[in-house]
């Protein structure tokens, strides 16, 4: 008789239980976290260096104008062989026999003068902390605005308002603010020759609760015409909207070089 023999043994396949999957993705995103950090401060540090060594190379092109102590410095950075470009943006001021200037890169500032050619950070008191970098349309100071490369003061493009737009808030408005400090809202301007803006709201407006300090800019203006228009923060304000606008019913017009400075 043949005989059969029968195994009965189980082969057993065991796999990741939950908890064990769990684990090694928390791991991974523990490491890739971890590696995300370091990868962002080493290119921050990076930035920060290529940034410093630009003020550095402007600063001393600026001061072999002064080496002799009879030379003006330059009255504008083109003088010098300097320009802002798609990476870093330059503010400069110069008076008599003095010069502050300002290089920005993304999230970073330095700033240096005659008096110190070393980079300090941050920028310059008197210099626009609002940005505006006309390589990149998204640092935009009024993006509601058209950007219009037709027509511009010194380099294009210019911001073109057409008529009926009131009330036009500059970019990263409303802007925190401290009672007691200055701030200020620059430009030049241009309109069409039958622009018919009147002072009602065609105006720098600086709104904050009920209230609202303001200056007219009404007008046809054929050529550049420089605006300005200060505020002081009074007691208990802390938020303030800050816009431009074009109330005519008919005619553009054009904003160039904005700067909003806090003094």
């Amino acid at each position: 008789m043949v005989g059969f023999t029968i195994n009965n043994t189980k082969q057993s396949n065991k796999g990741f239980t939950i908890v064990e999957l769990l684990i090694v993705v928390v791991v991974i995103a523990i490491l890739a976290a971890i590696t995300i950090v370091s990868y962002n401060g080493i290119s921050d540090r990076a930035a920060q260096t290529a940034l410093q060594a630009e003020i550095r190379s402007a600063t001393q092109k600026l001061s072999l104008y002064g080496v002799d102590g009879t030379t003006a410095f330059p009255a504008t950075l083109a003088e010098a062989g300097i320009k802002s470009d798609k990476n870093t943006t330059y503010q400069y001021t110069t008076g008599s026999g003095t010069f502050n200037l300002t290089a920005s890169a993304g999230k970073y500032s330095y700033n240096t003068s005659n008096t110190d050619l070393t980079p300090m950070n941050g920028m310059y008191s008197g210099h626009s902390f609002l940005i505006w970098n006309k390589f990149k349309p998204e640092t935009s100071p009024i993006p509601a605005a058209t950007l219009d490369n037709s027509k511009f003061r010194t380099t294009a493009p210019s911001l073109r308002i057409g008529a009926g737009s009131t009330g036009v808030a500059l970019r990263t408005s409303p802007f925190t603010v401290v009672a007691g400090e200055v701030y200020r809202v620059s430009f030049w301007m241009q309109s069409d020759s039958g622009w018919d803006g009147t002072s009602n709201n065609s105006k720098v407006r600086y709104g904050y609760n009920s209230s609202n300090t303001s200056c007219n800019y009404n007008g046809v203006k054929l050529t550049w015409t420089y605006v300005t228009c200060g505020y002081t923060v009074g007691a208990g304000v802390t938020s303030v909207t800050v816009s431009v606008g074009n109330d005519g019913t008919t005619g553009n017009i054009w904003i160039d070089d904005l700067t909003v400075t806090k003094q």
